[in-house]
């Protein structure tokens, strides 16, 4: 009986079928890898901030010195408005997605439902009757909307404006201060005011007003929780910050940073 030879491969052979399977063993290694990561959810790592004039929204980082700059909230929405472009690009903090970008400076937006100027302010296509300085949508029938009394002054109020009678608006609040900015969260009414004589600064919460340290730039919600916010400027000492609202006390939180989402 003849013996069986197992292997006819000389040394140079063997040496280049090894290569081959560690080759092969290697790709498959590199496929299984690639199709691994896209199967897997990338978690976004970084949340919502301001710090100094350094705006991180999740992944997209941009440069913010105020107006004509603006950041709003509606939540769940995060608003960031560029003046000179124009740009709006919203941001919904639940999904931490970017939600879409408009060529135009506008007021508020919820739900795909957006409020901007033109020669009068406008909800969706329905003219408002009144030019507001800012705007909130506290429902489909009722926008709030800070307006001046006179063009020719200042001096401004807070109304109600149900888009199909727009003539038949409420006057909500006004003051011997003007009026800065407004929110609803958990159906109590916040607004920002300043005193442009004496340079004080000042939160309504209900009508109920207590005196703060810095200018209210922004009111939001982290948390389920009312803040605000105040951006860099000479009233400010020139850094930014923020502040938890419990009732009728604030409690100052980080310094030189104002987070909206962690």
């Amino acid at each position: 009986m003849k013996d069986i030879k197992l292997n006819n491969l000389d040394a140079n052979q063997r040496r280049l079928l090894q290569i081959g399977v560690i080759l092969i063993l290697v790709l498959f290694l590199g496929l299984f890898y690639l199709f691994s990561r896209k199967s897997t959810p990338v978690v976004e790592s970084n949340g919502v901030y301001l710090e100094d004039s350094k705006l991180q929204v999740f992944n997209d980082t941009y440069e913010f010195t105020g107006y004509p700059d603006k950041i709003l909230f509606h939540y769940p929405y995060f608003i960031l408005v560029q003046g000179n472009k124009p740009l709006t690009t919203i941001y919904n903090l639940e999904t931490r997605e970017k939600v879409k970008e408009i060529q135009d400076v506008i007021l508020d937006y919820y739900d795909e439902n957006v409020v901007y100027n033109r020669k009068e302010t406008f909800y969706n296509d329905k003219s408002l009757g009144e030019f507001c300085d800012s705007a909130f949508i506290k429902s489909t029938s009722e926008i709030l909307c800070i307006t001046k009394q006179s063009q020719n002054y200042a001096d401004n109020r807070l109304i109600s404006i149900n888009p199909e009678t727009p003539n038949l608006w409420k006057r909500l609040y006004q003051s011997d201060n003007i009026l800065t900015t407004i929110a609803v969260i958990n159906d109590d009414l916040y607004i920002g005011e300043i005193n442009f004589e004496s340079k004080q600064n000042y939160l309504t919460v209900n009508e109920n007003t207590i005196t703060v340290d810095t200018p209210v730039n922004m009111i939001y919600e982290m948390g389920g929780k009312p803040y605000f916010g105040s951006f860099r400027s000479e009233l400010n000492n020139n850094t930014v910050s923020s502040y938890l609202i419990e009732s009728n006390h604030i409690k100052k939180q980080a310094v030189n940073k104002i987070y909206i989402s962690k």
